[in-house]
């Protein structure tokens, strides 16, 4: 969909009686598109310079304006979408109903999706209507309160409550920065709301990763990432809970790194591409615990090479190193699947380490075999030299067979006769050792073929779950288009004579007048309290008989107010006042005609209906007025005749 653009906007929601009403292009009937919003107006903000413009604020997709409606009083953002990357409609669709009914909903704006919003040009798009919330956004809120140390670390707590909400639930925003974060500080505490929903994920989404957020609180990896997941969340809310732990500490840091002159907050881009050589990672060593270590797991973390890796803020916060600091490695490079003698490992083990835990990270297959080997002919020389000479294996050089004469060894000696039958001290505790870390390793593996398993179940049980939500929402999608389908729309009368231009009334009399053309359930319905709707068919007929009458002309045998009243001898005030004294006796068209100067012409029936009702209720003012004009003639004449005799 191609949407306007920001200067249409503007120029639309100044004149919200045109903004948020349609046409309809069969009836030709406009209807309001919000009942509330067309009865407001935008709010207006003063410049520096002293003038006046709609308060406004842009993002990368969309513009929100500030809105102030009267019934109910209260004040709105209208976000309006100007360029978009993705199917804005299906998107907050899903985002509502998720949002609907989850634990997290308290830190979201309550908004709802309007998909005939707004009418700009002639056509109409849709918009957000969102509650409005009174707060500062997060970099305006920290310097307000730098020097506040435990205000500043009761927001961290937020923050850090935050991020373990959204991860017990299976959300994430996509796109946190300072912009989008509110801080509401109410009489009983701080309050965190999130706005621009845009990037919004959900356990089991499969949407594209359009959308990549400010790159000040990104990883590297972001821009690279195709599909959105849990994990867009988690480096933001590190990066977002040590700045606040920092500037709590610190407060000269926001001086230092000039962070009103900046885009994000403590932490840019370079500083993620390149942390070695970043500054604010030198400067937050010096400061007091845990910012010292945080800021090295941090450091860590920018340089993991896959972004699934990245860890969430809680388990950076927890003691095991391992989860943060060193990367899994694959099971086939531990067990070394490629080396070409099984007994490897075994010959490692020999001298009491564990060949699992080494750390062979910058050593390739063919280093760690050769340095097997070494290892396992280092052990042989050494058994060789604890046994006797004849035990020794022959060496590669010697082509003789190993012959063992066993007459020097039938003597008394103890010490010989040790030799021969028991293997020595030290070969026995080698072998201890070796089978020690073998068992060792066995347990090792059954536990990471055990995670393994586990981690396959989970998956499997969130992609059953991912199905359930999609089949869930195809369902609800469904079930609300056979209501539309089901339940037609209807207009009241007021409705309808307002956009025909002529009165309720009317409208009623052509129902009783043309019975034949107005069928009940079809061009019309009665609601419990008796109250007429009218269908589409029902509309497109009093249109047409309203086009019908206006195109009639006067027929020449009506007859003007001022005529009947001289037929009639009485005035014409008289005749208007009845007319609208018994408006139910009198139709249009009928008894009257009016043309474009408001002029009332009066058929016979029309007369015969005055005359029946002058008989009924004469006009007494009428009499009284004839009498004293009689008398006051024959004053004059009596007058004359005297002024005359004299």
């Amino acid at each position: 969909m191609k949407y306007p653009s920001r200067s249409d906007y503007f120029s639309s929601i100044r004149n919200p009686q045109f903004a948020f009403r349609k046409k309809d292009p069969r009836t030709l009937i406009e209807r309001d598109l919000d009942s509330s919003l067309i009865a407001g107006k935008a709010v207006e903000r003063i410049k520096p310079d002293g003038t006046r413009e709609i308060w406004s604020a842009s993002g990368s997709f969309a513009i929100a304006f500030k809105y102030e409606t009267f019934s109910p009083r209260k004040v709105w953002a209208i976000r309006c979408f100007y360029r978009s990357n993705f199917d804005a409609i299906n998107h907050y669709k899903k985002a509502l109903s998720r949002l609907k009914n989850n634990a997290c909903h308290s830190y979201f704006v309550d908004f709802s999706l309007l998909e005939e919003g707004i009418r700009v040009l002639g056509n109409v798009y849709p918009i957000l209507k969102m509650e409005w919330v009174e707060g500062e956004n997060l970099k305006k809120f920290l310097k307000a309160n730098l020097g506040k140390k435990h205000l500043l670390k009761s927001l961290a707590d937020r923050w850090l409550k935050l991020s373990q909400d959204f991860l017990e639930s299976g959300i994430a925003h996509g796109d946190l920065q300072h912009g989008n974060i509110l801080i509401v500080n109410r009489f009983d505490g701080l309050t965190l709301k999130l706005i621009d929903y845009d990037s919004l994920y959900f356990s089991g989404d499969t949407s594209d990763d359009n959308i990549k957020g400010l790159s000040d609180y990104q990883h590297p990896l972001r821009k690279s990432l195709e599909k959105r997941c849990l994990e867009i969340d988690f480096f933001s809310q590190l990066v977002i809970y040590l700045s606040i732990l920092a500037l709590a500490e610190d407060k000269k840091l926001w001086e230092m790194y000039r962070l009103d002159e900046r885009e994000g907050l403590l932490f840019s881009r370079s500083d993620f591409q390149n942390p070695q050589q970043a500054e604010i990672f030198k400067s937050l060593s010096h400061l007091s615990a845990p910012l010292p270590t945080l800021a090295k797991k941090l450091k860590t973390i920018c340089q993991v090479k896959e972004f699934r890796k990245i860890p969430s803020l809680a388990r950076v916060l927890s003691n095991d190193e391992s989860i943060v600091l060193h990367r899994r490695e694959d099971l086939s490079e531990k067990l070394n699947l490629n080396s070409p003698s099984p007994i490897n490992p075994l010959l490692l083990w020999q001298k009491g380490k564990d060949w699992l835990s080494r750390n062979t990270s910058h050593h390739t297959g063919k280093e760690r075999l050769i340095s097997a080997l070494d290892t396992e002919q280092k052990s042989e020389e050494k058994t060789e030299e604890i046994l006797a000479p004849e035990l020794r294996s022959p060496t590669p050089s010697s082509n003789k067979a190993l012959r063992w004469d066993p007459r020097p060894y039938k003597a008394s000696s103890p010490q010989t006769q040790i030799l021969v039958n028991s293997p020595p001290t030290e070969s026995k505790t080698a072998i201890e050792k070796k089978a020690d870390n073998f068992l060792s390793w066995v347990e090792k593996t059954r536990g990471d073929l055990q995670q393994t398993s586990t981690l396959a179940y989970r998956r499997g049980i969130e992609q059953f779950q991912a199905f359930q939500l999609k089949l869930t929402d195809a369902l609800e999608d469904l079930i609300e288009r056979l209501k539309t389908q089901l339940e037609p729309k209807t207009w009241t009368t007021h409705e309808i004579a307002s956009q025909l231009g002529c009165s309720a009334t009317w409208c009623h009399r052509q129902r009783y007048r043309f019975s034949d053309r107005f069928c009940q359930g079809t061009h019309y319905f009665k609601d419990d309290e008796g109250a007429i709707r009218w269908t589409k068919a029902g509309i497109r007929q009093l249109h047409r008989l309203h086009s019908e009458q206006k195109a009639d002309p006067i027929p020449p045998s009506s007859l003007p107010t001022k005529e009947v009243s001289r037929r009639m001898k009485v005035t014409p005030e008289w005749i208007i006042q009845t007319k609208a004294k018994y408006s139910s006796q009198f139709i249009e068209g009928s008894h009257y005609y009016i043309d474009a100067r408001k002029r009332y012409y009066w058929t016979s029936e029309g007369i015969a209906c005055l005359q029946q009702l002058l008989l009924a209720y004469p006009p007494k003012s009428s009499q009284s007025k004839t009498k004293r004009g009689v008398s006051k003639k024959r004053r004059i004449n009596n007058m004359s005749s005297t002024e005359s005799e004299n």
